[in-house]
């Protein structure tokens, strides 16, 4: 099996990919800014080291990969794939963006969508709101917007009174209560926020692109969302195994 690892800012998610029946299951995650990190990513692999021939990682942390580098040299004797965008081109998906900015898990997520839903807009309800546009077997662009737990976080850090809290839907858009004020604020903006900028995607492309929604936040988020859209947690991990299978098939992924 494949070992597939992306090394977010919040978490570090990890997942074995079957290529023979492209079936991909997914690990526990783990946060990536936990002290103890470098230890529990060993710890998790060493359970699974007998199943794994091979490893690709795709990172926003660059340095983190001298670490999980190291982790999968001593662990698994092998050396990792690591995805540097300036070197897929090979890949059959254009990406008509500046790939020296554009994070590597924003275009597995694309790679994974692409493969599986061909042209849509895939939305990562991650540490940041990321909008990844693929038209025409092409990633046309990318949106970022503020990510649901850091909004949270903000402000409970600078509101005295106001402590971590989790939404719930109500049925009144009248908060009488702080939480329900605050669930309506948040659940019903970002509702609103995502929802607007589809339709501004939809009418500047006039093109009505189908939505997937992936990311850690869905789950909170999802009693709060009106628009059409598909859920998949599985697609960045699918994205690299689609990776992974292009560097088999060209060799054209270099080892770093």
């Amino acid at each position: 099996m494949i070992l597939l690892i992306d090394i977010g800012n919040s978490l570090t998610k990890v997942a074995l990919a079957d290529l023979e029946n492209q079936k991909i299951t997914l690990l526990q995650p783990i946060i990536s800014k936990n002290k103890n990190w470098n230890k529990d990513v060993k710890q998790l692999i060493t359970k699974i080291k007998s199943k794994v021939n091979d490893a690709i990682i795709s990172t926003v942390i660059p340095k983190k990969i001298k670490d999980i580098s190291k982790i999968i040299r001593t662990t698994l004797k092998i050396k990792a794939k690591i995805i540097n965008p300036n070197l897929l081109k090979s890949l059959s998906m254009k990406i008509n963006t500046d790939t020296k900015e554009i994070g590597t898990d924003l275009i597995a997520l694309a790679i994974g969508s692409h493969n599986k839903y061909h042209d849509c807009i895939v939305i990562s309800l991650g540490t940041a709101t990321t909008y990844t546009i693929i038209k025409d077997d092409m990633i046309a662009g990318v949106i970022i917007s503020p990510g649901f737990n850091d909004a949270k976080s903000s402000l409970t850090t600078n509101a005295a009174l106001i402590k971590p809290f989790t939404i719930k839907p109500y049925s009144s858009l009248l908060g009488n209560t702080t939480h329900h004020a605050l669930s309506i604020g948040y659940g019903n903006g970002f509702n609103y926020m995502i929802d607007g900028t589809i339709k501004a995607i939809k009418q500047e492309l006039k093109i009505n692109l189908p939505v997937i929604i992936t990311g850690g936040n869905f789950h909170e988020l999802k009693p709060f969302l009106q628009f059409q859209y598909q859920y998949d947690q599985d697609i960045l991990m699918h994205g690299l195994m689609i990776i992974y299978q292009n560097y088999q098939k060209n060799n054209k992924l270099i080892n770093n």
